[in-house]
């Protein structure tokens, strides 16, 4: 049995995401040589079957997981573990982890947003000519992502206070799972759906996260939502409004 801890309470890995090469579970399930032709089930601390969107909101709130595999039958077992009886990563494990989290990989500041063309949740298009002419906050994140969560009323109220700025957010769940969460939580900004391609293509593989688009379509900023808080700390309205008003060029 190979044992990961993954630990998520302020970024987090997209344990329910299209596995991408990239991603951080991608790089952890690597080191225990788990592909993408093994079949994967979850459990939780009592061994009872989850579904994939609970225990990924599970490990999104920093649960760890025990994993057993069965190379003959490529499957896999997930299992939460109960808290306070947790395992350390392996160095391996434990630098797979950090490097896919570290923003190292994020599109460069200046440069042109990559081409797209995706759909809202309510299935309108949009491409790259929709972002001209005004600056544009895009929230990536995903529905079962704890720390998305939790900054999502942050957001809400910034977008209250701030209703000149144009808000966007973008997802790789799918339509009807973005609806959901579009409901439940109230948003009135677009969400764009279906858009694990475009995740990738700004090197976006841990969640959440925040990009500052200029009205030119180039990238701005782009960071972790934890790192534009004050350490330690959840984020605040002001932490978001003085990131979006600090020059690209300076450090925070």
């Amino acid at each position: 049995m190979g044992v990961l801890l993954l630990s998520c309470s302020l970024t987090c890995a997209a344990a329910n995401a299209p596995i991408q090469p990239t991603s951080p579970l991608a790089s952890l399930l690597k080191t225990e040589a788990i592909d993408s032709s093994y079949t994967i089930s979850y459990r939780d601390e009592h061994g009872k079957a989850m579904s994939e969107a609970a225990f990924s909101a599970s490990f999104a709130r920093g649960r760890s997981f025990n994993l057993q595999r069965d190379t003959s039958a490529h499957s896999a077992i997930l299992t939460l573990q109960a808290r306070g009886h947790e395992s350390k990563f392996s160095a391996q494990e434990d630098a797979a982890f950090h490097a896919a989290t570290s923003g190292r990989n994020f599109l460069k500041p200046g440069a042109p947003l990559p081409a797209f063309t995706l759909e809202t949740a309510d299935g309108r298009r949009v491409d790259n000519a929709a972002l001209l002419g005004h600056k544009t906050l895009v929230n990536f994140f995903f529905s079962a992502c704890g720390p998305c969560i939790e900054e999502t009323p942050t957001l809400k109220a910034y977008a209250r206070k701030y209703p000149q700025q144009h808000v966007l957010a973008v997802t790789f769940d799918d339509a009807k799972t973005a609806r959901t969460y579009i409901v439940d939580h109230h948003l009135n900004w677009p969400v764009l759906v279906d858009a694990a391609a475009f995740d990738q293509a700004m090197g976006v593989n841990a969640f959440p996260v925040m990009a500052l688009i200029g009205a030119d379509g180039h990238l701005l900023k782009i960071s972790f939502s934890a790192r534009i808080a004050r350490k330690g700390k959840p984020l605040t309205v002001g932490d978001l409004q003085r990131w979006v008003d600090t020059p690209p060029s300076s450090r925070r």
